[in-house]
């Protein structure tokens, strides 16, 4: 009986490689691009088509097909061939799609605070041309936050949504950034001085301006795009 099963485990897997080294060759992408666009180590990919892999986490096999233009359950159990029920634009729709992990902060049983991603908690969905074209930026470096406080009013409210790019921590030039204070994730203007200190600005006037050394902050990155609920 036990043999029984690993012969059927081992059939199975040995399908699920075949149908997706197909789906990739639909898809005209290798590896390295497959988990790039899926947002999955590249090591999870090489693992599932070598074989090495025989039970893959549901979550990124998930990603993987959903890059691919295909369902998961076409690459775990063959339902659903690639021409039955998506249309080739309808694939190449869903390479165009990429989400982005949003920011939060997270305090261990010790106290100390740190940021962390929560991928599944709400999700955006961008273009990836758009965001590579008109923000010139890598999908892998752009996080989402969402604004708390008022102290960036009227420019920013309380419950709007921005994107960052991770990769923008010196403010020169100036813009608005997003730092994490030690207890969470706070929005700010930034201006670079030329002796090398930062004056942090809130766009709401109640709030004062101050200025720390550039050392003394914690810039998690640039803010590049924002969003509102219209109410």
């Amino acid at each position: 009986m036990e043999e029984k099963k690993k012969k059927e485990s081992y059939e199975m897997n040995q399908a699920l490689i075949e149908r997706l080294r197909i789906a990739m060759e639909r898809a005209q992408v290798n590896a390295r691009e497959l988990a790039e666009n899926a947002e999955v180590g590249r090591s999870f990919v090489y693992d599932v088509l070598s074989g090495k892999s025989l039970n893959p986490t549901t979550h990124k096999l998930s990603a993987v097909a959903n890059s691919l233009g295909v369902s998961m359950s076409y690459l775990l159990y063959g339902e659903e061939s690639w021409g039955g029920g998506k249309h080739p634009k309808t694939e190449q729709k869903s390479n165009e799609i990429l989400s982005i992990a949003s920011l939060a902060v997270e305090t261990s049983a010790a106290g100390a605070s740190m940021v962390t991603q929560e991928r599944d908690d709400k999700p955006f969905f961008f273009n990836r041309n758009w965001v590579k074209q008109k923000l010139n930026a890598n999908p892998n470096e752009l996080r989402v936050v969402d604004v708390k406080g008022d102290s960036m009013a009227p420019t920013l409210s309380e419950g709007d949504t921005v994107l960052i790019n991770l990769k923008e921590t010196t403010p020169s030039p100036a813009g608005i950034f997003v730092l994490f204070d030690g207890f969470g994730l706070i929005v700010k203007r930034l201006e670079l001085q030329p002796d090398g200190t930062v004056q942090i600005l809130s766009d709401n006037l109640n709030y004062a301006p101050h200025t720390r050394p550039l050392t003394d902050i914690n810039i998690i990155g640039r803010v590049v795009w924002i969003a509102r609920e219209v109410n």
